[in-house]
């Protein structure tokens, strides 16, 4: 799934559902396993990048947490030939890396904490009862560890209105009109080169 940032635009906050709706809404799930499918279809079918042969399903655990389905596995790929076995695990937009909740969340959740008062915070906990020192350490991510990647850097200048680093990652859930199930599968899909181990290196929270 190819995405074109020049094409995205601001949305007012009326527009869509409310955040707190599509964390819910079990399109979004379909579409994101879609993605990582196609993804891991795209991988294999490359072959191996080290020797050239065969790749072989190995997928490994996960036990995220939040709504939705509850994915059990991350797709990831393994070389068939004896002396190699090199592992190649694709992107994902599901997965944020190691993070244990599901990208999705850490996303929309950490844009809401954006001028939170306190009674959004405590319907945020009763949707999701994430420990406040997990919020704190998701803001802390996203302020510093994510603006400063390389990643980031060589990214933000494809946006036609610049992001506001200090307003991370509100200002990318409004930039990928993410208030609604297809523009929150084109920020995740933005995102997912975060989740393979050579660009995640550095961003590990």
């Amino acid at each position: 799934m190819r995405f074109f940032v020049s094409q995205l635009r601001p949305i007012s906050k009326g527009d869509g559902p409310h955040m707190e709706q599509l964390l819910q809404d079990k399109r979004l799930y379909d579409f994101l396993e879609e993605v990582d499918r196609e993804f891991t279809c795209q991988a294999q079918a490359k072959g191996c990048d080290h020797c050239g042969s065969v790749l072989h399903r190995g997928d490994f655990e996960r036990k995220p947490r939040g709504l939705g389905p509850g994915w059990e596995k991350r797709d990831s790929l393994c070389c068939s030939r004896d002396g190699c076995r090199k592992r190649k695990t694709p992107p994902s937009v599901r997965f944020l890396g190691r993070k244990v909740y599901l990208g999705v969340v850490v996303v929309l959740v950490s844009a809401m904490l954006h001028g939170a008062s306190e009674s959004r915070l405590k319907r945020l906990q009763q949707i999701l009862p994430i420990d406040r020192r997990t919020l704190k350490s998701w803001r802390h991510w996203w302020a510093e560890r994510f603006v400063q990647s390389a990643f980031w850097k060589g990214m933000r200048g494809r946006f036609r209105r610049p992001v506001d680093p200090g307003q991370m990652p509100l200002g990318l859930v409004e930039a990928f009109g993410a208030h609604q199930v297809e523009g929150l599968v084109k920020l995740m899909t933005f995102l997912c080169p975060i989740t393979t181990k050579s660009v995640a290196e550095g961003l590990v929270m």
